[in-house]
């Protein structure tokens, strides 16, 4: 651009343009001049544009790998979290199950103890020939079918088989009934004998007696000082 003005002086000086010409030359030097200032400032403009571009890339850039590692930190917290709540639930479910089983073992423990003056005071039998709490028997001609009885009481003439539940529920009550015909195949010792079917739990539900009676098996509960037959008038006077 200072070649473009040089030349327009030479150019004025050389010809030795008359006045007119003259105020014409300045006239154009005048606007090349501002065309040159408005071309300069507009490169600056530029550069200025430019360099705040390439800032606001490279902000942009270290705003996008932040953000990148925040989620990639994230995830790894979810993951760990996911690993974490996985892990307490199946704890959880163990001790719950742990529990269960205590519970369970514990009613047994506390109805075991009622079940030979339930049998001497309500189906005669005197002297007990067994009394097995929590057995285990094998099938007889299956020894791979095995089977968990929670109290069996044998007297001369009659089995009490009872089936002790922590938490009676209608299905617990249609097993034990439904196992009941196979009872002798577990003791064929016994075959010939009266089997008397006993469901006890600390509660029974009215629900559950009723089911109970219509099946034809005792329930068995707690009283106001000891376990008691919760229907065996309704089953005695029935028979």
């Amino acid at each position: 651009m200072p070649l473009i003005l040089s030349f327009l002086q030479v150019c004025v000086v050389a010809l030795r343009p008359t006045g007119a010409a003259v105020a014409a030359c300045e006239e154009l030097r005048i606007s090349v001049a501002f065309v040159i200032v408005d071309m300069v400032e507009m490169e600056q403009k530029v550069e200025r544009l430019e360099a705040l571009l390439g800032e606001f890339i490279v902000a942009t850039k270290t705003a996008i790998t932040r953000l990148e590692r925040a989620v990639e930190r994230f995830e790894e917290a979810g993951a760990r979290d996911r690993a974490e709540s996985a892990k307490f639930r199946a704890e959880m479910n163990k001790r719950w199950g742990d529990l269960a089983n205590k519970m369970g073992t514990l009613v047994e423990d506390i109805v075991a103890p009622n079940v030979p003056r339930t049998a001497r005071e309500h189906f005669g039998a005197a002297e007990l020939e067994l009394f097995a709490v929590r057995g285990k028997r094998r099938k007889a001609g299956d020894p791979c079918q095995r089977r968990d009885f929670d109290v069996v009481a044998v007297g001369d003439e009659v089995v009490v088989w009872t089936d002790v539940k922590s938490n009676p529920r209608p299905e617990y009550v249609q097993q034990f009934v439904e196992a009941l015909p196979a009872f002798f195949d577990f003791f064929p010792e016994y075959q010939g004998r009266r089997l008397v079917p006993v469901f006890a739990s600390l509660y029974l539900p009215p629900e559950i007696v009723t089911y109970l009676t219509r099946s034809r098996a005792y329930g068995l509960a707690m009283g106001d000082e000891v376990m008691e037959l919760v229907n065996g008038r309704e089953l005695q006077q029935s028979r």
